[in-house]
């Protein structure tokens, strides 16, 4: 407006200047100093307009730049799903492990029980052979013993019959002997002597296995006792592995913080997904506000507005636009704030020829 009013000013001063006879009617210094200061004004405008075409197309570049950070944020949305999906599937994966775990110990809590009763039952069963082995052993002492003195006793016996009760037979036999005579009773006495070595051979040989049981006996015993020693290693070792086991495995599994977890990144995947929404909603409504602007007539220039509804989210623009006095030049700024709190700039310009 300001141009085409300098123009018509020009033209009305260049009418007054000259008479129709071309005489000088008027001073032409304050025609030409207003003449050099619309000069300057229009020269300002000029480099104004060149500004906000520079700043137009750096404008169209940053809305690029958002529709590709707008295309990547959708990227990123998909893979953090896709992470998130994983994490799940190793959640489930450590829940599972961790019920075997528990499923582990619990064996191993009743094959300790069953291990720590089968050890109290071997030492009882010990105990009971140690008092067995004892018995055992008085018992073959006591046998060996009263054998051997049963044995001498007959063997007295037999010996003081033959002093004392055989007196008369030896007297008769040592008669016999020296009259050579009586070869039978000679003959019975020796057979009944040797009837009493062989049972005194019996009863050594009856001693000998005793002696060889008593030392059965004592290796068995002997191996118990290594056996008792592998059993305790065996149980300490046992033991040992369950206090590893134990603690390295919780005995109760709190799944909750896990589940918490998950909950919130879903929760904050869920709200980020929904503000990118609602900004992609609301910079379309700013753009359909900015779009609404009606167009400029032939030589004239506007303030617009326009309002714009998308998706829920709404928007309100305001802007320039104008055109030249034959309508080839047309040009239009304007810029749109949304419910989100974001805005959004636009301009364009246009030339028509024939």
């Amino acid at each position: 407006n300001e141009i085409a009013e300098n123009r018509a000013n020009i033209a009305e001063l260049m009418n007054k200047q000259t008479a129709p006879n071309g005489q000088v009617t008027v001073d032409l210094k304050p025609v030409n100093d207003k003449i050099d200061a619309l000069t300057t004004a229009s020269n300002v405008l000029i480099d104004e307009i060149a500004d906000n075409t520079n700043d137009i197309g750096k404008l169209a570049v940053i809305s690029e730049t958002t529709v590709d950070e707008v295309a990547n944020n959708r990227a990123q949305i998909r893979d953090n799903k896709a992470t998130i999906d994983a994490l799940t599937t190793a959640s489930n994966v450590l829940i599972d492990e961790i019920a075997d775990n528990t499923n582990d110990i619990g064996k191993l809590a009743v094959i300790s029980e069953t291990t720590v009763d089968e050890v109290a039952n071997n030492r009882a069963q010990i105990k009971d052979n140690h008092g067995k082995i004892a018995e055992n052993k008085q018992a073959l002492a006591q046998k060996a013993d009263k054998r051997v003195v049963d044995a001498m006793r007959s063997f007295d016996t037999y010996l003081a019959s033959l002093a004392g009760t055989n007196q008369g037979k030896i007297n008769k036999l040592e008669t016999a002997v020296a009259d050579k005579a009586d070869q039978a009773t000679v003959d019975a006495l020796t057979t009944a002597s040797h009837v009493l070595i062989d049972e005194i051979a019996d009863n050594t040989n009856d001693i000998g296995k005793l002696a060889v049981i008593s030392e059965t006996t004592v290796d068995e015993v002997a191996n118990n006792r290594a056996q008792i020693r592998d059993n305790k290693a065996a149980i300490t070792k046992n033991q040992a592995d369950i206090a590893t086991l134990i603690s390295r495995t919780p005995a109760a599994v709190d799944l909750q913080p896990i589940n918490d977890k998950i909950g919130a990144l879903d929760n904050s995947l869920n709200d980020k997904i929904n503000k990118l929404d609602d900004k992609l909603s609301a910079g379309v409504a700013g753009a359909v506000a900015i779009a609404m602007m009606p167009a400029p007539a032939a030589g004239s220039h506007y303030i617009t507005g326009g309002t714009g509804f998308y998706n829920g989210e709404n928007a309100v623009a305001v802007g320039l636009t104008g055109a030249s006095e034959t309508g080839t030049f047309t040009y239009k700024i304007g810029g749109s704030v949304n419910s989100s709190g974001s805005g959004t700039f636009g301009a364009g310009a246009g030339y028509r020829w024939k």
